[in-house]
């Protein structure tokens, strides 16, 4: 009977791949040929100066395409596929040791708050959460806004992250790890981290669902 109607449903509000927009059953979001393009998680860490980070895969379609409908085009039901490439790369990076760590998301800004309607980093998070209680702390915090950071070239990025960030409290515990959608140049996510680290954090991981080649 549920099948059904799904595919009645279907018959009236048709489903497309978000990449390549080919014809899908209904509660998918990528065929099976954009699927195969997706080989992540990236298997080595990539270097942002004094910190290093891992990442699903490459901010390229479909990956691309599929956070862009998440956070531009209100499509807010693939938070749920992007939480399930960060629990994989969670256990692909820590194994079992990945509950002993607390989540910490980069921030999303007013700015975007007022235009998107949602924080990105946190819904995924929660979404996450249903499927595995991790420890989620909100410790980062907006402190001043600017221009959207797809607007701003590579050093703008890095001139926007400076003091761009504060902490909402200095106790927190030893193993964190640090979560952002995309890495570009690094600016910003370093800047969190930087936080972190000066409020004794010992042992940070940093990790987001895509990297810019």
């Amino acid at each position: 009977m549920v099948v059904k109607l799904i595919e009645f449903a279907g018959q009236f509000f048709p489903n497309n791949c978000i990449s390549c927009g080919k014809r899908l059953s209904p509660r998918r979001f990528l065929c099976d040929s954009c699927e195969a393009l997706i080989k992540g998680p990236i298997p080595y860490e990539i270097s942002l100066g004094k910190f290093s980070a891992r990442s699903y895969w490459w901010y390229e379609p479909p990956v691309s395409d599929v956070i862009k409908a998440y956070k531009f085009a209100k499509r807010w039901r693939l938070s749920k596929l992007i939480a399930n490439w960060l629990l994989y790369l969670l256990d692909y990076s820590l194994h079992s040791e990945s509950s002993d760590y607390a989540i910490v998301s980069v921030p999303t800004t007013l700015r975007a708050l007022r235009e998107r309607g949602f924080d990105s980093n946190g819904l995924v998070l929660r979404q996450l959460r249903k499927i595995v209680d991790y420890r989620v702390i909100d410790a980062i915090t907006v402190a001043k806004s600017g221009l959207p950071q797809s607007s701003l070239s590579k050093e703008e990025r890095k001139a926007a992250a400076i003091g761009k960030f504060t902490l909402r409290t200095e106790r927190l515990p030893e193993k964190i790890i640090l979560f952002d959608d995309v890495i570009t140049t690094g600016s910003t996510i370093t800047s969190c981290a930087n936080l972190l680290k000066s409020a004794g954090v010992k042992d940070l991981k940093i990790l987001s669902i895509a990297r810019t080649k």
